[in-house]
């Protein structure tokens, strides 16, 4: 009696999808975190220098008037401008407050910048974080853009403004990028729940 041996078919192995290389964007953005760490705590203490020049240094290197604001090292300060430090204390201190809101969305931005490219660094690149910190980085310039509007307002308000140069260009390029960046943001935020949601059907 012959015996009848089932033939199995040879089980297929599929290769593991091929996984994206990241080592060039880690390595790079390592550098950026660095550049950007660097930067942050230089902006950081460009906000302590101000605060520490306009209360506690006497000092003829900032001039303001109407026409601006100037950090004058040598030769002749506008005609119009008077010595920063020349104004009386009340005058100056309630500027303080004035120069941290308007420095604060760049320390925010640098900051939002060190996060992202920091994620970039741990190989995670299409993250919901990823958004999110992209999505923060045009808010900050949006942000950055509206606020010497606002600042002008309440000086204007409390009769302390002097410097009236409030509107500059960089200022509208700064509105127009941080728009984009933040649609570039919801874009890759709904595109990642759509992969997420492609992975689970499959």
């Amino acid at each position: 009696m012959a015996n009848v041996l089932p033939l199995r078919r040879p089980v297929r192995v599929q290769p593991a999808p091929a996984q994206p290389d990241y080592r060039r964007i880690r390595l790079a953005s390592r550098a950026l975190v660095i550049l950007f760490t660097v930067l942050a705590i230089g902006f950081g203490l460009e906000v302590i220098t101000a605060a520490v020049m306009l209360l506690a240094w006497p000092n003829d290197l900032v001039r303001i008037g109407p026409s601006g604001t100037f950090l004058v090292f040598s030769g002749a300060a506008p005609a119009d401008t008077v010595a920063l430090w020349s104004l009386p204390f009340a005058h100056r201190l309630a500027f303080l407050p004035i120069i941290l809101v308007r420095l604060a969305p760049r320390l925010a931005f640098l900051w939002a910048l060190r996060r992202l490219f920091g994620l970039y660094a741990r190989g995670i690149v299409f993250a919901r974080e990823n958004a999110r910190q992209i999505r923060l980085i045009g808010i900050w310039l949006v942000i950055d853009a509206l606020v010497p509007f606002g600042l002008h307002i309440v000086q204007q308000i409390t009769g302390i403004e002097i410097d009236r140069q409030w509107f500059h260009l960089v200022g509208l390029q700064e509105l127009v990028l941080g728009a984009l960046v933040f649609v570039i943001a919801e874009v890759m935020r709904v595109g990642h729940e759509i992969e997420q949601e492609r992975a689970e059907f499959i």
